[in-house]
């Protein structure tokens, strides 16, 4: 399952002013038409785009003394990319958790998940690998080309880091939070 959202980095608006900037009152004929009056509209958009990010990596752990590779690839979509000229989207994830979650012993740490960016479509930089965990700020993955409309890998993979200490059996939990921000490269 993959969750579809709609991403707005501030809220779209419709603005209706009167050229004046405020109401105005006039006296006018009506002997004939008259199209004297005129109000001026604004749209106003703000940088968007629509992100199709999974919804769960899983793992299957059978050596904890062993790296243990997602279940399945990531797919991450980014369509309908419109950010300030200039600018670029930059994707990074980061943790709720120092470690997953769980009942008993020693869990799987933050630390421990590693990933592969994939080959992206449009990025203006190589998606990056994690290396370092998911532990402390936001990690990038990938940035999107400057002024790209959108960008897209269907081969980011997570994996798991040998980790011999853990000792909690059953399934442990850690939420991941996607971030993506308008940035001028």
């Amino acid at each position: 399952m993959r969750i579809n959202k709609v991403l707005s980095l501030s809220i779209a608006s419709l603005a209706i002013a009167v050229a004046a900037g405020a109401d105005t009152a006039a006296t006018i004929s009506l002997a004939s038409e008259n199209t004297s009056q005129t109000t001026s509209m604004t749209a106003t958009v703000d940088q968007q785009a629509t992100v199709t990010v999974p919804s769960a990596i899983a793992f299957h752990v059978t050596n904890v003394g062993a790296d243990t590779a997602s279940t399945a690839a990531s797919p991450v979509t980014v369509t309908d990319l419109l950010l300030t000229a200039g600018n670029a989207l930059k994707i990074s994830v980061s943790t709720t958790s120092t470690t997953f979650d769980g009942s008993g012993g020693t869990p799987f740490d933050a630390s421990d998940v590693r990933w592969t960016g994939g080959d992206w479509t449009t990025t203006a930089t190589p998606a990056a690998s994690g290396t370092g965990g998911l532990t402390g700020t936001a990690k990038e993955v990938a940035t999107c080309t400057t002024d790209a409309t959108g960008c897209a890998t269907t081969d980011a993979t997570f994996s798991l880091k040998a980790h011999s200490g853990v000792t909690r059996l059953g399934a442990q939990a850690l939420t991941m939070v996607w971030h993506f921000a308008s940035i001028t490269p």
